[in-house]
């Protein structure tokens, strides 16, 4: 029954080795059932680009030897000539000293309530450094007060990194709005120009802004009704100056037609007094 060879990064080392710097991997053995069997002796490694890492084997354990930044696949294999196990390969990828990019903040939650643990992370493709000038001496930046969990955001910019990243724990800002971590690159930043670092993230307060919200749309709706009456006020003003121009206009065509029957009258009053004359004449 064939073996199978298993790497596993050893625990307490890095997944990036720093040039210069040693990183190791632990090789077990798996039968097909997936259960651990005993590893064969003798077994061997090689590194794909020695250039970038070296690697070397003992009683199991690959200590693997950052040369330059890169990756390398590293292979361990049985020589048994009958029966070997199937060879395991793993990348070695090791760290510049200095990173060629601008480091990266994240959090761990798109958005926080107040006063909630929020985990903030610095993140930095670099070997690790105790003391990395990641930032200028004003450091990464919050644009509200907060109570650190555990190691508070160094003041100086220069951040321990541990496996490319450092990490900090914190208490969201009691007061809701956006919380924004702003920085410019320091000099472990192998760039030609500074950087501007920044990353925000929303902090809320569900109670408060519920109310707020519920205050909001009570204006809106309020704004709205307003707007109606003042419209059925002007539709009111319109049609009264309509009805009004209506009732001035009947009279006026009233009164021209008062004056026309007055005139008519007048007339036939005119009319009948000759048509007397000439009857009178007429007798006569």
């Amino acid at each position: 029954m064939q073996r199978q060879l298993v790497a596993t990064l050893t625990t307490g080392q890095a997944e990036w080795i720093k040039v210069g710097g040693t990183s190791t991997t632990t090789i077990t053995a798996k039968d097909a059932a997936g259960s651990t069997v005993t590893i064969p002796t003798g077994l061997t490694v090689k590194s794909s680009d020695t250039a970038v890492a070296t690697a070397t084997i003992s009683s199991g354990v690959v200590t693997i030897t950052g040369v330059k930044a890169g990756t390398a696949k590293i292979t361990v294999t049985d020589p048994a000539t009958t029966s070997a196990a199937k060879a395991v390969e793993f990348t070695a990828t090791v760290a510049p000293v200095r990173p060629a990019a601008a480091p990266t903040v994240s959090f761990d939650k798109a958005s926080y309530a107040v006063g909630e643990l929020v985990t903030l992370t610095v993140s930095a493709n670099m070997g690790d450094s105790a003391t990395a000038q990641l930032f200028t001496s004003t450091s990464l930046v919050l644009s509200a007060s907060v109570v650190a969990s555990g190691t508070a955001l160094p003041t100086d910019g220069k951040f321990a990194i541990v496996g490319g990243k450092a990490t900090f724990k914190f208490y969201a800002p009691a007061v809701s709005g956006s919380l924004l971590a702003t920085g410019t690159t320091g000099g472990a930043v192998d760039i030609t120009e500074a950087a501007t670092v920044s990353k925000s993230v929303d902090i809320v307060n569900p109670g408060v802004d519920a109310a707020t919200e519920a205050a909001a749309n009570a204006e809106a709706a309020a704004n709205e009704a307003t707007d109606a009456a003042l419209d059925a006020a002007e539709a009111a003003d319109d049609a009264t100056s309509k009805a009004q121009e209506a009732i001035d206009a009947v009279a006026t065509l009233s009164a021209e037609v008062t004056k026309m029957i007055n005139d008519l009258k007048k007339q036939i009053k005119t009319l009948s007094n000759l048509v007397a004359k000439i009857a009178k004449k007429v007798k006569a």
